[in-house]
């Protein structure tokens, strides 16, 4: 962008007019670039702090230039400052003038530095007068801070030079078709436990207690993570059982306590759910052509984490709408409930307290880059 103007930012006076006010600033941004972004500076207050400062001041109007005291904001006041001789809107230096005492505490010394950086970086050219130097050699101390101001208002006259413009360089653009109904990379579909490969004899019984607890390890194995409640569906399918009442419920729950492999238990958890020793969820179970959709709480919660955790790494960025949209297209329910959304906002808050998710500048859910 060109500006084209027939008055400079420094011949506009000031104005409580916002409109004013931004063009000026603009204006000035245009013609200085980063230092016009020093500081948003208040009018100096008119007062210096110690006979120095005033003894400095009057040196500087002595020589004819404009000096305010005491300008700049809170944290970053500057003792004084120049303005520039043709454009009284424009400071071109500032001075800052240290006694003794200040500086004898490391802290204090500390606290300068830093201070002195962040106004640099901020584009101020800054002058520095020490007390001690100022009373002993007070004429070798002058002429540098003429020399420094008269520089200042030199390089501040002298033309900015037009950054380059790099030269740019288009991109081939490669266009990949994208089917949004296939299966992810990261998702198969369910494996249902086969046929019983032991006797189906009377669960209330000894051997029909083996028996179940042989079945429940089986299913286990080829469905874990598996809820519960997945089990004993499987159980009355196996053994014919139309309802599971009181005396096969416990039937099952005593087998099922009761089952592990090598050793290990495979009795649910709090949450329901039956899990294989050591082994943990690496992929996202989904309905196959002929598989009805698991129930949600049938959804360990391990199994829903990496499935959210997917879908947002492959949109890079996903608001939580969308998100408990796509939660449920992927395991099959035919819509977005109540239900649906808080537990996929659950599955959110975990990520996020575990340190995997966060949530960007405009509440779109991203990963944390590693």
């Amino acid at each position: 962008m060109e500006v084209v103007s027939s008055f400079r930012a420094s011949e506009m006076s000031a104005t409580v007019n916002d409109g004013l006010r931004h063009l000026r600033s603009y204006l000035d941004f245009a013609e200085r670039g980063q230092k016009a972004l020093a500081l948003d500076l208040d009018d100096g207050d008119g007062d210096v702090e110690s006979v120095f400062e005033e003894q400095v001041v009057n040196v500087i109007r002595g020589w004819g230039y404009d000096v305010v005291p005491q300008v700049g904001v809170a944290g970053y006041r500057i003792d004084m400052a120049v303005r520039h001789p043709d454009r009284p809107g424009q400071y071109v230096i500032g001075i800052e003038c240290d006694g003794a005492a200040y500086h004898s505490a490391k802290t204090a010394r500390d606290r300068d530095r830093l201070r002195e950086s962040v106004l640099r970086n901020l584009g101020w050219e800054l002058h520095r007068i020490w007390g001690l130097s100022w009373w002993r050699d007070r004429e070798v101390q002058e002429k540098r801070l003429r020399k420094a101001i008269e520089v200042a208002i030199a390089e501040s006259d002298r033309p900015t030079a037009p950054a380059p413009i790099p030269e740019v360089i288009a991109q081939p653009i490669a266009v990949v078709e994208v089917d949004f109904d296939t299966k992810p990379d990261w998702a198969t579909e369910y494996t249902m436990v086969g046929e019983p490969r032991c006797l189906r004899r009377d669960p209330k019984t000894i051997e029909g207690q083996q028996d179940l607890r042989a079945y429940f390890v089986q299913v286990v194995e080829a469905e874990a993570p598996v809820h519960r409640d997945v089990l004993y569906d499987r159980f009355k399918q196996a053994w014919g059982i139309q309802r599971l009442g009181a005396v096969a419920k416990r039937s099952a729950d005593s087998a099922l306590a009761s089952a592990n492999i090598k050793g290990r238990s495979v009795a649910p958890r709090s949450d329901g759910v039956c899990r294989l020793p050591d082994l943990a969820l690496s992929v996202v179970r989904i309905p196959g052509a002929e598989q009805s959709p698991r129930k949600l709480v049938h959804i360990p919660e391990e199994e829903l984490d990496l499935a959210v955790t997917h879908l947002i790494d492959d949109a890079r960025l996903l608001d939580a709408d969308t998100l408990a949209q796509q939660v449920s297209k992927l395991f099959g329910w035919q819509r977005v409930t109540e239900e649906n959304r808080s537990v996929t906002e659950l599955s959110v808050d975990r990520l996020i307290g575990c340190g995997d998710v966060m949530r960007a500048r405009g509440g779109e859910l991203t990963l944390v880059s590693e």
